[in-house]
């Protein structure tokens, strides 16, 4: 049954594409959220990598932006990167990126 909203209505303010830079500083469950608005990125090696898909992995433990294998380092937990899409190319599973790395030691997130 429909009943009308008590109170004051609330406004959001409108997203900017700094608020999808992920802050690997912060919790994966949080960081998998901001993955799901879509337009989720960091950055390896000063050019953008946008994160399309990642899953949460429990009891990750690893440094801020340090990438072991397809799971990325946060404050908390890890995201598995499951889709990626570099800056200048297309959409392609994160193993094959992954794999496909120059940068290898390289800290995701910290510009070059």
């Amino acid at each position: 049954v429909p009943s009308p909203q008590v109170g004051e209505p609330t406004y959001a303010k409108k997203l900017t594409s700094q608020d999808f830079r992920l802050n690997l500083t912060r919790p994966a469950v949080e960081l998998e959220r901001v993955v799901r608005l879509g337009r989720a990125f960091t950055t390896d090696g000063g050019r953008r990598l946008v994160i399309l898909e990642a899953t949460v992995v429990d009891g990750h433990h690893g440094l801020p932006g340090q990438l072991e294998g397809t799971t990325l380092g946060t404050g908390a937990g890890g995201p598995e990167l499951v889709l990626v899409k570099p800056e200048g190319s297309r959409a392609m599973p994160a193993a094959d990126w992954a794999r496909g790395r120059r940068e290898t030691g390289q800290v995701l997130g910290i510009e070059a």
